[in-house]
């Protein structure tokens, strides 16, 4: 989505400077007129995501992790060489198709040795399969399993042959 900006506005009305926005601007109040934004927080990370995509998709990333309380130990330059790698930002969405950035180890965090590529439909098939093992084995969200590799061995499973 091209962000198209209204030139004929003026920055000292409040207003966000994208066509057809009547919003106020992030971070405008009368007596801090100077240190806010042109755009409103909608449009504001529609130009983030424009102009700096790697940038706006980590800082997204790892403030999400850090809310759900996942540790999140990837650096930003291991970010760039897995998305230029496999092509994450461009491709990076909800639809079945889409990637999706997943941790392998669910319990260890998002860190360079321990994510992987998946499509949205695979991804949702591996947690509802990481469920089922933990519900048969009696495991809680925050420990390890026991060798998840010889269980999925154990039930004939293989998530690299998923065939999407």
């Amino acid at each position: 989505m091209k962000l198209t900006i209204n030139t004929k506005r003026k920055l000292k009305a409040g207003l966000c400077v994208a066509w057809g926005c009547l919003k106020s601007r992030k971070g405008y109040s009368k007596t801090n007129r100077k240190a806010c934004s042109r755009f409103c927080t909608t449009h504001y990370h529609i130009d983030q995501k424009e102009r700096r995509p790697y940038r706006y998709w980590y800082d997204l990333k790892k403030s999400n992790a850090l809310a759900k309380g996942i540790p999140f130990l990837l650096t930003f330059n291991e970010f760039i060489e897995f998305c230029d790698c496999t092509g994450y930002v461009d491709k990076k969405g909800i639809k079945k198709d889409d990637y999706h950035m997943d941790r392998i180890k669910n319990h260890i965090g998002y860190q360079a040795d321990n994510i992987q590529l998946l499509t949205n439909v695979a991804n949702v098939r591996k947690m509802h399969q990481d469920k089922k093992l933990r519900d048969q084995y009696g495991t809680t969200w925050d420990e390890p399993l026991i060798d998840v590799s010889d269980i999925v061995k154990v039930k004939n499973i293989d998530y690299s042959e998923v065939p999407f």
